[in-house]
């Protein structure tokens, strides 16, 4: 194989990737366990975790830029109720 030819197809391998990397766009992170299920995802500017307690039926969302303070703290809370009912969204008590 040619140098051009492996070149060519570094380039066809790098522009595959690049073209996969744009189109997934911004992803979520997600974990889960018993008690709680975890997600990171990014919101306007920033990067959020949302942490879910589906047995206290609430939501704390930590929306912060996770870079330089080793303490992240609770930014608000959703409650909910009952499927299809208003979900009440509070600030968190510091």
């Amino acid at each position: 194989m040619k140098i051009s030819s492996k070149a060519a197809m570094l380039a066809a391998l790098l522009l595959a990737f690049m073209a996969g990397w744009w189109a997934a766009g911004p992803s979520a992170v997600r974990a889960q366990d018993a008690s709680a299920q975890l997600e990171v995802r990014t919101i306007a500017a920033e990067s959020a975790l949302i942490v879910h307690y589906p047995a206290l039926k609430k939501a704390y969302v930590y929306q912060a830029r996770f870079v330089g303070s080793p303490n992240v703290l609770c930014t608000y809370t959703f409650t909910f109720s009952t499927p299809g009912a208003p979900v009440t969204r509070d600030q968190c008590k510091q």
